[in-house]
């Protein structure tokens, strides 16, 4: 068995990162980190657009 016969689709691990990512923009919301949360969220929107990705072969172009 390789390392990628037992890691997860590539779809849930982009969630799971979207969900980690979100908590750390939501902890840079004071002051002097306007960038770093906007660049956060902007990673968060990226992994969630990667997890609700529904074409066929979206997994595969992934790997």
């Amino acid at each position: 068995m390789t390392n990628s016969d037992r890691d997860p689709p590539p779809r849930d691990t982009a969630s799971y990162i979207a969900a980690i990512v979100g908590e750390l923009a939501g902890l840079a919301a004071g002051p002097r980190m306007e960038v770093l949360r906007y660049l956060l969220e902007m990673a968060r929107d990226e992994a969630r657009g990667i997890a609700l990705d529904h074409t066929p072969d979206s997994d595969a172009d992934l790997k």
